[in-house]
């Protein structure tokens, strides 16, 4: 079976039985005062609901009075039932205003605290006291996010606790609001005429049993959608957060697609969804008007046997009928409850799972006094993603407390494995891990892991400030402290070269400080933990030769009086440790000392050792060294770091002082373009023939209310020409007739609801998917300067493309369904009313500019707060949220899940603030949109006894008077159903504003292109003059008129000192940027006149910080790199040449076997094998190496460089690298300082010179 058939067989068994959780679960984060709000919210939306019931009673006495009084001035006698509708419009204006503002604010603090991080401080240690789902997601063990995608659970975080609280806030109001209505008109009509209400409530059973069946199949629905969703989420958020990986692979298309493929999966289940949901209210209003036909020619017998007068059997049908539209909106708002129900259960599960190893736990012991030896005790182990593969095989060793201890030996031989069980990133399979004798599994984990401090491979720092990410070494480190730290770190001069010195912001990831600065950065935060145990994996790896040095010197000091593990592939970084152990194939296979080991022939650690290339130093030529260091280069470590900072502003310290903006302010300060609902239409333009027809079916559709109003009316009114004596067997014929008609008017309905909401479900998510996919395209075509701006991190433009284009549905698809059944309904009624009587229409006209203005400032106020602010304040949210879990190990070996819950918590609370006022504004508002139509009947009938007494209209015409006021109430109740639209329509506006923003925002440089020459290229490649200024900083230039030229073939090495720019030099010839003054050139051609995709695909990069995705090993050397595609021999060719291809066969699926997140389940040196393989494929022209060896051991290292050696032949190669071991053979070298070239030539030249570069070479010997 193929991988892709494995795939496609997993994809299929995902499809399991929908679970969903029972609704009132949803209310799991009440507190007694929401359900105080929520009873409120309840009971007001039963009065509601029991209203239009109610008015139904005064209907019916308003036509008995008629018929009584006959000819008689009836003006007075009316008041009384006047009165009443004046009333009942206060009461459900004030009961309106209640429901709604209840509802949505006890929603919104229940999801403001389902969202964030809710818990009491307590000995520094974090007892949760209500479980949240940010919390609850970082509480998870490692090996859970082995096995699960982060970014589905940062999607679920926003996306699919908006649709839990669409099912708790007004949306249930207006469901319990409709069951009352139903439930009150059925009663209404059972008290008045039990035996016609009997007949009415006969056929409930089958229309609540086909409704359960339509609801279970569009919950289900709903539920795939939501996956597949969250699944576009998850790759968004791994290729964003690598797009300079997928940028300098051509790997735009691939993503494009690769993201594309569930969002189609998801449009499809969008319009299932739709479709299911049409036809369901479509077969509801068949059955119930097949209801009133029976009830109608049934009533017919009553009126002939029982003797019922007009208003009761008025009174009974519309008892009936208002029932009939509440059961309909209830079906209707069904949906959401259900979406919510399903939404809920992969939230719920998250928050109720608890791992086995529970960094919340209080259970374990705190030892008084830990010494810190740590013993490995016949330590089996394999990852729980890959079962299959042991890593530890019965390992046994000690580490004695207060002493350090080395651990050696090839890359994924098990290294690392340890040090995450040491960390209880995991548990043995077998065997234990013991800390002073004690089962690491009875500590207590919090406790334990703040005594143990972690510099790893590869260094994680977090969007904050330089103190911020110190601190979190230990929170209540003093400023002292820290600066001590720095200095040890070798970090405190450039520290306070930055511009804002302990407060700048070192950018998410820490993308704005080079690689030694952040490891510097890294280290420092491991000493401010003072802790007994120290972990060292690789810690100078990423180090200049100089900071190593002064920095491996402060580690050999940090080491003493602790417990000190160090993994290094440098063997002279831990040739002074107190024991070594040589580890191969999972096994350790020797221990002893620098001296012990080295007498072992043929051992790990002699063979090792005897590939190092430079021998052990006399004192002397040590104490020359560090003369020669106070001389070296005067290097400004800061220009490079200073022109990519980002502006202090941005610190999150101020992130809530920016919230705090107007909408206004907020939208100019993002250069929000305006944008009309017209505008949005045009989105949806290439859909225009299913909104067409949509919208045929929908006005259709809504002009069938009027219709049944006059068939209404007629058959009252021959029930009235009974009552006044008529031919039995016409009055018969002609309430056959029109009972008929009511099953006609059925048949309507259940087309035209199905087909409209099956055209609007096409339209809508047709459009959806386009606007999602197109956002995700542009941002994959957008320059690395766009990245580098505050406001779009990784988190924050994965929540925008999580909601964004799906809210836009809010003014379009579906959702406009109900405008053109609003235009039927209210065109057809006021026709009708205008054809009957046209005063009484043009005093409705009266009524509408209020209920324009109600509607219009409800969607104005839905732009406002709870668009603008609080989009921006889950942006600011969901990037933390992806920080940390993206970076979950560096978070859990800190102990610092509480940390970033607080700030998540923070964040999300902006979004709640304020909003008790726009709440309240809201509810009186839509109190006002229902009251107004009270209003309006007490008017109409007000009006109409004027008319009658006046003599203006003849006691004969009042049928026409009721056929208008039926026309107009009936349209009223379609055209009242859009009030709940209101927040919809206003998110979608702001919404649409961003996506317009980003589909029109200028591409500089632009990989899509298809301009530029074409040229052969050979490999030269010249810098002339360069000058270069970061887009986020560009008063501070990083390269400084930069000259150099590199022949075809030849290798140019560029040495230096961290941040002295020659990173910078890479990203201008891979046009990552532009220079701002001078060229960069290749073969003699300016790289901006080149095809930007021919450049790139000539070019192959390996980075000091390989970027691997989630995928199969292959599709990380043939995908990845765009649209090319290797055969089997290619790969294979590239893995021999990298040194990879054996460990890689050894995997349990080979090929197939999954790289995990960010290459998690791959060591660092097989992840930078893979990287190489990748670039090598390509067969690319000019070679990048940026630290391209740095992550592997000595012995892969020198097979990989020789590899590397070989692959440069007939290559122009530009290399990067602080072990000047592995530049000695370059054509050219190239010192650089302060952003240009101080000396350059051959290695001997340079050495003869003594002048830098003998410097940083005699600093290694």
């Amino acid at each position: 079976m193929t991988k892709k058939e494995n795939s496609s067989k997993k994809k299929n068994n995902e499809k399991e039985p929908l679970r969903k959780v029972p609704y009132f679960k949803l209310y799991r984060f009440a507190s007694k005062a929401d359900w105080a709000l929520i009873a409120f919210g309840w009971f007001t939306a039963i009065l509601v609901g029991v209203s239009q019931p109610a008015m139904i009673v005064f209907f019916g006495n308003v036509r008995a009075q008629i018929q009584r009084d006959g000819g008689a001035s009836i003006s007075g006698t009316m008041m009384d039932n006047i009165w009443w509708f004046i009333g009942l419009g206060v009461v459900v204006w004030l009961a309106g205003w209640i429901q709604t503002a209840t509802l949505m604010y006890s929603a919104d603090r229940q999801v403001n605290v389902l969202r964030k991080w809710y818990n009491k401080l307590n000995d520094f240690y974090y007892i949760i006291k209500r479980a949240s789902y940010f919390a609850s997601v970082v509480r998870q063990n490692i090996g859970y996010f082995d096995t699960n995608d982060t970014g589905e659970l940062n999607t679920r975080m926003f996306d699919d606790v908006k649709k839990i609280q669409d099912g708790i806030a007004e949306k249930v109001g207006i469901a319990i609001q409709s069951l009352a209505q139903f439930i009150a008109g059925i009663v209404i009509a059972l008290v008045y005429g039990w035996k016609l209400g009997l007949v009415c409530v006969a056929l409930l059973p089958v229309i609540g049993i086909s409704g359960f069946l339509f609801f279970y199949m569009t919950t289900s629905a709903s539920k795939e959608e939501l996956d597949d969703y969250a699944e576009a989420g998850g790759i968004a958020e791994e290729v964003l957060g690598a797009i300079r990986t997928v940028t300098a692979f051509n790997g735009q298309n691939f993503e494009s697609k690769r993201y594309y493929t569930p969002l189609l999966r998801a449009q499809y289940a969008g319009i299932k969804k739709s479709a299911l949901a049409g036809f369901a209210i479509g077969f509801f209003f068949l059955a119930m008007f097949c209801v009133y036909a029976i009830a109608f020619w049934y009533g017919a017998e009553l009126v002939i046997k029982d003797g019922y007068d007009v208003g009761t059997k008025l009174i009974v049908f519309f008892g009936a009928i208002i029932g009939g539209f509440g059961l309909s909106q209830l079906g209707q708002n069904m949906e959401y409850l259900g979406t919510a129900q399903a939404a809920a259960h992969s939230v719920f599960e998250i928050i109720d799972r608890v791992p086995e190893i529970d960094v919340y736990s209080t259970e374990g012991k705190k030892l008084q006094k830990i010494s810190g030896e740590i013993t490995f005790k016949d330590v089996k182990f394999t990852y729980p993603s890959r079962p299959e593969q042991e890593i530890l095989k019965g390992v046994t060793f000690t580490a004695e407390a207060s002493k350090t201890t080395a651990l050696c030996g090839a890359s994924g031989c098990g290294k690392s494995t340890c040090f995450q069980l040491i960390q209880r990133f995991y548990d043995a399979v077998d065997g234990q891990v013991l800390i002073d004798g004690h089962d690491l599994k009875t500590l207590n984990l919090s406790w334990f892991r703040e005594n143990v401090g972690v510099v790893s491979q590869e260094p994680i720092l977090f969007d904050g400030s330089v103190e911020e990410n110190i601190r979190l070494g230990r929170l209540n480190v003093t400023k002292d402290e820290i600066i001590t730290a720095c200095k040890q770190a070798n970090a405190y001069d450039f520290i306070q070269k930055l511009p804002s010195a302990w407060d700048t912001n070192v950018g998410e990831g820490g993308a704005t400080l080079s690689g030694g600065q952040k490891q510097r950065i890294a280290i420092a935060r491991a000493l401010v933990r003072n802790p007994r145990i120290l972990l060292l994996d690789e810690a100078t790896s990423a180090l200049d030769t100089e900071s190593e040095k002064i920095v491996q010197q402060a580690l050999e000091a940090a080491s003493v009086g602790r417990t000190t593990l160090v993994i290094a592939h440098r063997l002279s970084t831990i040739k002074k440790a107190d024991k070594i152990i040589g580890f191969k194939n999972g096994k350790k296979v020797e221990e002893g000392d620098n001296d012990s080991l080295l007498k072992i022939e043929d051992g790990v650690y002699n063979t090792l050792s005897s590939m190092q290339t430079y021998a052990e130093d006399s004192d002397d030529e040590k104490t020359e060294k560090e003369e020669s260091l106070k001389t070296v280069s005067k290097n400004d470590v800061i220009t490079e770091m200073s022109a990519k900072i980002k502006d202090e502003k941005s610190m999150s310290k101020d992130g809530k002082k920016k919230i705090e903006e107007t909408d206004e302010e907020i939208a100019k300060r993002e250069g929000l373009p305006e944008v009309s609902w017209w505008m949005i239409m045009k989105m949806n333009g290439p859909e225009w023939p299913y909104i067409v027809t949509g919208a045929f079916f929908a006005i259709a559709t809504g002009c069938i209310q009027p219709i049944w109003a006059i068939v209404f009316a007629n058959v009252l009114e021959n029930y009235s020409k009974y009552n006044y004596g008529c031919n039995l067997s016409d009055f018969r014929d002609e309430i056959r007739l029109w009972s008929g008609m009511f099953a006609v008017l059925g048949v309507g309905q259940f087309i035209g609801y199905g087909f409209l909401n099956w055209m609007f479900g096409f339209s809508g998510e047709y459009m959806t998917t386009r606007l999602r996919s197109q956002s995700f395209a542009k941002l994959l075509r957008l320059d690395m300067g766009y990245f580098d701006e505050p406001l779009n991190s990784t988190g924050a433009l994965t929540a925008r493309l999580a909601t964004d284009a799906g809210k836009v549905q809010g003014a379009t698809g579906r959702r406009i369904s109900q405008m053109f059944i609003n235009i039927g309904a209210l065109g057809c009624g006021l026709g009708v009313a205008f054809y009957y009587e046209w005063r009484l229409c043009l005093l409705t006209f009266a009524f509408l500019p209020f209920m324009i203005v109600t509607q219009a400032l409800m969607m104005k106020l839905m732009t406002g707060n709870f668009g603008g602010k609080e989009q921006q304040a889950i942006e600011n949210a969901s990037k933390v949220a992806t920080e940390a879990t993206t970076n979950i190990r560096t978070v859990a070996g800190l102990g610092r899940e509480a940390y970033f819950g607080k700030v998540y918590k923070d964040n999300i609370d902006v979004t709640f603030e304020g909003k008790g006022k726009k709440i309240n504004i809201y509810g009186i508002l839509y109190g006002a949109s229902l009251g107004v139509m009270f209003f309006m009947y007490a008017g109409l009938f007000r009006f109409s006894m004027y008319l009658i007494d006046a003599g203006i209209i003849d006691i004969s015409r009042t049928s026409d008077i009721f056929r208008v006021l039926f026309a107009l109430v009936f349209a009223a109740f379609t055209a009242g159903q859009s009030a709940g639209m209101a927040p919809d329509y206003g998110q979608a506006v702001l919404a649409a504003r961003r996506v317009v923003k980003l589909l029109h925002y200028p591409t500089i440089i632009d990989p899509a292109s298809q301009e530029g020459e074409w040229p052969e290229i050979t490999g030269k490649v010249e810098f002339s003059g360069v000058e270069f200024a970061y887009p986020t900083r560009k008063d501070v230039l990083v390269l400084k008129g930069l000259k150099t030229v590199v022949e075809p073939g030849q290798t140019l090495a560029l040495v230096g000192q961290s941040g002295c720019g020659k990173s910078t030099c890479i990203s201008l010839l891979e046009r990552f940027y532009n220079a701002s003054t001078g060229e960069v050139k290749i073969d003699g051609i300016d790289v901006t006149t080149m095809n930007l995709k021919w450049l790139r695909s000539n070019v192959g990069l390996v980075q000091q910080e390989p970027v691997l995705f989630d995928s199969f090993l292959d599709e990380s050397k043939s995908n990845k790199v765009g649209v090319e595609r290797y055969s089997q021999e290619d790969i294979e060719a590239a893995l021999k040449e990298a040194n990879a291809y054996d460990f890689v066969m050894d995997l349990p699926q080979g090929l197939e076997t999954r790289c995990g997140k960010k290459g998690s389940q791959l060591s660092g040196g097989q992840k930078q094998r893979i990287a190489i393989a990748r670039a090598l494929i390509r067969k690319p022209r000019i070679l990048l190496l940026d630290e391209a060896t740095s992550a592997l051991d000595t012995e892969s290292e020198k097979i990989v460089q020789d590899a590397l050696d070989k692959a440069r032949q007939g290559r122009t190669a530009i290399l990067i690298a602080h072990r000047l071991s592995t530049v000695i053979n370059a054509d050219v070298i190239a010192v650089v300082d302060n952003g240009v070239i101080v000396e350059s030539g051959r290695h001997q030249e340079l050495l003869d010179k003594r002048g830098a570069y003998y410097n940083l070479i005699r600093s290694q010997l």
